[in-house]
C-alpha cells in the first residue's frame, strides 16, 4: 500500500535499475535503509570535498507557539561546543581533521 504522505511515498518508490547496456527495464526496489546509506555517503563526499563546516541541530524555540529566543540559541551553541570551536579557530589553530 502507498502512503498518502508524499515524503514517505517517495522513500518507498521504486527507482530505475540503471541506464544503458543491460536492456533490463525492470525497476528495483531500494529499501529505506539503502536510500539512507546512499544519502549519507553523498553527504560525506560533500563534507570531504569542501571547507570545514559545523553541522549542529538547535531548537530556536522552546515551544511551537513561542518566539525565537536568541539567548536560548546562544546557550545551545555554547553547550554544544560551537562557540569554543569558533574561538579556537579565530586564534589560528587547525580547524580540520581528516575523515576516516
Amino acid at each position: 500500500s502507498k502512503s498518502s504522505n508524499a515524503f514517505l511515498a517517495k522513500l518507498s518508490a521504486p527507482e530505475d535499475a540503471g541506464e544503458g547496456g543491460g536492456g533490463n527495464d525492470k525497476k528495483k526496489d531500494l529499501s529505506v535503509g539503502l536510500k539512507f546509506k546512499e544519502s549519507l555517503d553523498s553527504l560525506l563526499t560533500t563534507l570531504k570535498a569542501g571547507p570545514s563546516v559545523f553541522v549542529r541541530c538547535i531548537k530556536p524555540k522552546a515551544r511551537p507557539d513561542a518566539q525565537f529566543n536568541v539567548e536560548e540559541v546562544y546557550e545551545q551553541l555554547k553547550t554544544g561546543g560551537v562557540i569554543s570551536a569558533l574561538d579556537i579557530r579565530s586564534k589560528g589553530f587547525p580547524d580540520r581533521k581528516d575523515y576516516v
